[in-house]
């Protein structure tokens, strides 16, 4: 351990030297985009070699994360340890304002040891060119951040409209595929999982629960969330969580109130209190932290409750029978949607089922900080 630490302050000279060669590699007026995330002091604090590995597609699958952009982005290192890596913001869709918003916070601007030449900055045209990889990955996931920089709109409704996504038709037609949950992991109810195709794959919608009473009882009131001729009494949900394919096959998250409104946090009386988030549900973080293969598989209880109901209105449990299809076909959507979100994931350079400590890399990375 003392011979990483020991060696610490000469390679702030080789970061610097690297990043000097990175930004004369490209044209003057490129430069101005290029910034650079750095695991060099966990490298320095001895962190193994194979973590940092990991840490390095860690930051790949963050940064995949935050982008529209049609094809996975690798993320190329400068260094010879292979610590640094470089961002290009013109390639992530991003201008300099992205940027300057995400280093707002940054604790370690002012550290001696994290402190570029004047020559890089102004090169680069910002004071802060470099972060910590470990702090990157907290603040990136962290609420209001995530939202700004994935451009997260703040109506559900909005969101809909950039999937090309009519919900409530793919209700009305059938084309949505639902599964009932009546004891869930997560929420105090049950909870109501629908799945909608979008161009770039699938969008999933979680209708969350803090009761399975009255309205709040999918075996009862199966149909909604809006009232239709068919459904004069919906069901009653406290709240949505989704999980849409970008165009480059990564996922992306976002948390909703009944109105449509975005949230920054699940509401406090649905999750279970057993629901280890270090804290409510955070829309990014605790999202990434549990969909690391990306859906879930989850078993339906409502098709067959359903099936065998005869005091149902016989238009209200085809309906039911329409969207609440067999266990097999939710079988098959989730598998489809996991193998597309992994070949995503190889496309950049990512091993699809890494964990780090038994937590998905991205979230073990952001835990480096936080502990």
């Amino acid at each position: 351990a003392g011979t990483c630490r020991a060696q610490a302050g000469a390679r702030q000279a080789d970061s610097e030297r690297a990043i000097v060669a990175a930004l004369a590699a490209v044209d003057e007026d490129k430069r101005k985009d290029l910034r650079f995330v750095t695991l060099g002091h966990l490298a320095d604090a001895c962190v193994a070699a194979d973590t940092i590995a990991a840490y390095r597609q860690a930051i790949t699958k963050l940064i995949n994360t935050l982008y529209w952009g049609p094809e996975p982005l690798r993320l190329a290192t400068i260094d010879e340890r292979r610590t640094i890596l470089k961002l290009d913001l013109s390639e992530l869709g991003w201008v300099p304002a992205h940027w300057d918003k995400l280093v707002q916070a940054y604790p370690y601007a002012n550290l001696a040891a994290s402190r570029l030449s004047e020559t890089v900055r102004r090169q680069t045209g910002t004071t802060t060119p470099l972060v910590r990889g470990d702090w990157l990955a907290h603040a990136a996931t962290a609420t209001p951040l995530y939202a700004r920089l994935l451009g997260l709109p703040g109506r559900f409704a909005n969101l809909q409209r950039i999937l090309n996504v009519d919900i409530e038709a793919g209700i009305a037609t059938g084309k949505a595929r639902r599964a009932g949950l009546t004891q869930s992991a997560v929420t105090r109810g049950n909870r109501l999982v629908e799945r909608h195709p979008t161009r770039a794959g699938s969008l999933w919608i979680a209708y969350d629960f803090a009761t399975s009473e009255g309205r709040q009882n999918l075996l009862s009131s199966p149909l909604g969330p809006t009232a239709t001729a068919n459904v004069r009494v919906p069901f009653k949900h406290d709240g949505t969580r989704s999980l849409f394919t970008l165009p480059n096959g990564f996922f992306a998250y976002s948390l909703n109130d009944t109105r449509g409104d975005r949230l920054e946090i699940s509401p406090e009386t649905v999750d279970r209190d057993e629901v280890s988030w270090g804290g409510p549900a955070v829309n990014g973080a605790s999202c990434m932290a549990c969909h690391a293969t990306g859906p879930l598989p989850v078993k339906d209880a409502v098709r067959s409750v359903v099936e065998g109901d005869t005091s149902l209105l016989p238009a209200v449990r085809d309906q039911a029978l329409q969207l609440y299809v067999a266990q097999a076909e939710i079988d098959t959507l989730v598998s489809e949607d996991q193998e597309r979100y992994a070949s995503a994931q190889r496309k950049a350079g990512i091993d699809p089922h890494l964990l780090v400590g038994g937590l998905e890399p991205v979230t073990a990375l952001a835990r480096e900080y936080t502990r």
